[in-house]
C-alpha cells in the first residue's frame, strides 16, 4: 500500500480512489517525493491554465467576429429599413399633395359652375 504526500495531507491508496482528480496525481508523488510532486503539479496546472488561456482567446476572437458580422448585417438591414421607411413617407407626401390638389380643383370647379344646370355641364 502506497502513501501520498498531497498539500501537507498524507493519504492512503483507498482514500485516493474517492478523489475525482486522482488523474492529476498518478505518478507525481509518494510521501518521500513531496517537491518533485509539487513541480509537477504546479506544471499541470500551468498547462491547463495556458490551454485554457489559448481556448479561452479563440472563443473571445470566434465571438467577436460573429458579433462583427451581427453588427454589419444589422447595420444594412437599418439602412435598407430607413430607405424604404424614407420612400413610403415621400410617396405617402404625394398623394397627400395630389388629393389636396384633387380637392381644390373640385372646389373651384363647383364655385365656376354654381349657377348652372347640371344637364347643361353634361354636354
Amino acid at each position: 500500500m502506497s502513501r501520498i504526500y498531497i498539500y501537507g495531507v498524507d493519504l492512503n491508496d483507498d482514500e485516493l480512489q474517492t478523489l475525482p482528480w486522482i488523474g492529476l496525481l498518478i505518478g507525481f508523488r509518494k510521501a518521500g517525493d513531496h517537491e518533485e510532486g509539487k513541480r509537477k503539479l504546479s506544471e499541470a496546472v500551468k498547462c491547463t491554465k495556458e490551454q485554457c488561456e489559448r481556448t479561452a482567446a479563440a472563443h473571445l476572437a470566434e465571438v467577436e467576429r460573429k458579433h462583427k458580422e451581427e453588427i454589419t448585417e444589422l447595420k444594412a438591414r437599418l439602412k435598407d429599413l430607413t430607405s424604404n421607411f424614407q420612400r413610403q413617407k415621400d410617396e405617402k407626401e404625394e398623394y397627400q399633395n395630389l388629393f389636396t390638389e384633387l380637392r381644390e380643383d373640385y372646389k373651384r370647379f363647383q364655385n365656376y359652375t354654381q349657377g348652372f344646370c347640371s344637364d347643361y355641364l353634361m354636354n
